[in-house]
């Protein structure tokens, strides 16, 4: 399956603003939510009078969320390794929701099961083994949607349930093939000088990004428009790079 055979599935309803992932047979359903990118809610004893609320059940999914008072950090400050993933796994099951703010697949983070079963996660939140936890895929990250659609299916085929707990940011921007292409010619430019990166593409689909170019989740709603973004973003590595080269399947 080509990168926009897959993307077809995500135009819906215009007026929805967060994409909800489901499972393998549906993969995508539209879920009605604000902008706003939330980051880790913990669950609160007493909610206060004055906290953000979102109405409904508290016992209900997502409509838990009772206050988005108090809010909580994981950050690895020395070049990564440093355990984030695992630490996020043991802290979830004191939170609402657990968010994934920024980077793409080139994390790997090994959690374990009750049972002693691995997990290697990359763009999937840590705290999706808590089945009470909602995992936000935030704004910041950068999403290779048939990498994740793995990932998903992963986690579903060893039991994991993922349907109506993970949402994507319509903000978020799409990682393509070729962006993994531009980075290991990028890689080859520089030579002895060379990064040493993962090549998963993430440093350049972040360049897109930056030179507001880039194509963002968002953008799947509106298939009439997407080929011809698409098409600005292989010209411009074509004309960047001289052994990039792509054709109308890259447009397909």
């Amino acid at each position: 399956m080509n990168n926009l055979s897959a993307f077809a599935a995500l135009d819906a309803n215009p007026l929805s603003k967060t994409c909800y992932l489901g499972t393998h047979h549906n993969r995508f359903n539209l879920l009605q939510r604000p902008r706003n990118v939330v980051v880790c809610s913990v669950k609160p004893s007493v909610a206060s009078p004055s906290s953000l609320s979102v109405a409904g059940s508290p016992n209900s999914g997502p409509n838990r969320i009772e206050s988005l008072t108090q809010v909580s950090g994981v950050l690895g400050c020395q070049w990564g390794d440093e355990g984030k993933g695992k630490l996020v796994d043991i802290l979830a099951e004191h939170f609402y929701i657990v968010a994934h703010c920024q980077g793409g697949a080139n994390a790997g983070h090994t959690i374990y099961n009750a049972e002693g079963k691995k997990f290697a996660l990359h763009l999937v939140p840590s705290g999706i083994l808590n089945e009470d936890t909602l995992c936000v895929i935030g704004n910041g990250v950068v999403v290779h949607l048939l990498g994740l659609f793995k990932e998903i299916d992963g986690l579903e085929s060893n039991g994991v349930s993922c349907k109506g707990r993970i949402l994507v940011s319509d903000r978020a921007h799409l990682l393509f093939d070729f962006h993994q292409a531009v980075d290991g010619l990028r890689e080859s430019e520089l030579a002895k000088s060379f990064i040493g990166t993962t090549k998963r593409g993430i440093g350049p689909c972040y360049s897109s990004k930056v030179i507001r170019n880039g194509i963002r989740v968002g953008d799947l709603r509106h298939m009439d428009t997407l080929p011809q973004k698409l098409d600005i973003l292989l010209s411009d590595a074509a004309s960047r790079f001289k052994g990039f080269e792509y054709g109308p399947q890259m447009r397909a």
